[in-house]
């Protein structure tokens, strides 16, 4: 399974590299069947209010040494020292999120995230909700709290 659930207490562990060393898995709590890939986590959210525009673009933060940094700032090999030996509570939420495999940005040779999200923004506020393809998708996303 790889989703986490809303209020469980988590601790990422056991990480596994891809080949290009550019995301990692992790289990969940040393469980074989609760795992969660970085790349789930580093997202970017599309805030749509009920009128169809976009309200807001969200960077995602986690805790770090009392802080919070937007997860998008972070890499991977940093996210696996910055949560080793910790826990943290979830809240967890459906959101949009920018589906950076996507088709139609292939298909119109939008080749960044911010070139993807300016995309959307003016496809949404053109009204032209159809050329939005595959650039949205729903996902769970998460907060953390370090406990």
């Amino acid at each position: 399974m790889y989703y986490l659930e809303d209020g469980q207490i988590v601790e990422f562990t056991d990480p596994i590299f891809n080949s290009s060393l550019t995301n990692v898995e992790f289990k969940i709590n040393g469980s074989d069947n609760q795992k969660i890939w970085f790349s789930q986590l580093d997202v970017i959210i599309v805030h749509i209010n009920d009128d169809g525009n976009v309200t807001s673009i969200e960077l995602p933060e986690f805790p770090v040494k009392g802080s919070m940094k937007e997860i998008i700032k972070i890499e991977a090999k940093d996210f696996v020292e910055i949560v080793k030996n910790k826990k943290y509570r979830v809240n967890c939420y459906q959101s949009f999120i920018l589906n950076k495999k996507s088709k139609t940005a292939q298909e119109r040779n939008i080749e960044d995230v911010v070139e993807l999200t300016r995309y959307i923004v003016n496809c949404i506020n053109e009204n032209r909700v159809d050329d939005l393809g595959d650039t949205l998708k729903m996902a769970n996303t998460y907060n953390f709290i370090e406990i």
